[in-house]
């Protein structure tokens, strides 16, 4: 099983519903996005990260192994890629308005359904849309001196409504409880 969650605490999406969440899964190994050099800072919180204080809470009080599975990034490369990462999505964000408006709602969203939010299929859905509008963008090229103009159209991506998705606004609110 895949539980997705967000690296720092945001709103309800915090360590204490990611320990709760293991809590009632009971797994009996976690595949962590570290890698193995950089697990000592997971295991002692250093990396300051979300997974990291909500993973050493539930292992206080259950046995769990631990697999790092990513791989070693030196830390100039790392800050590298992340300026990389950080230009390309102001990119796509300037090029495709819808884009940002996805990305906002999934913060706020994220905020206020936690990590509940995030493993439901709203959840889901806009992720989806972020992605399909990020591979759209993929295929934007410079036509003219105006800069790139979109391949396909940009109204491809769409903002999920959760009370239009849902059958009612009480049933997609639920989604977000423990």
């Amino acid at each position: 099983m895949l539980v997705c969650s967000v690296p720092r605490e945001t709103g309800n999406a915090t360590a204490a519903e990611l320990e709760w969440l293991l809590d009632r899964l009971r797994p009996d190994v976690l595949f962590l996005e570290h890698s193995t050099t950089d697990f000592s800072a997971f295991l002692d919180g250093s990396c300051g990260t979300l997974e990291s204080a909500g993973v050493m809470r539930y292992r206080k009080l259950n046995a769990v192994e631990l697999v790092p599975v990513d791989l070693h990034v030196p830390a100039e490369i790392k800050q590298e890629m992340k300026q990389r990462v950080d230009e390309l999505f102001d990119r796509i964000e300037e090029a495709n308005p819808k884009f940002l408006q996805l990305v906002m709602a999934n913060r706020q969203h994220t905020a206020k359904g936690g990590l509940a939010y995030l493993n439901s299929p709203i959840g889901a859905l806009l992720q989806s849309e972020m992605q399909r509008c990020y591979s759209n963008a993929n295929s934007w090229r410079p036509t003219s001196a105006l800069g790139p103009r979109a391949a396909s159209d940009s109204s491809d991506c769409s903002v999920p409504d959760p009370v239009r998705s849902k059958r009612n606004k009480h049933e997609w609110h639920c989604e977000y409880q423990r």
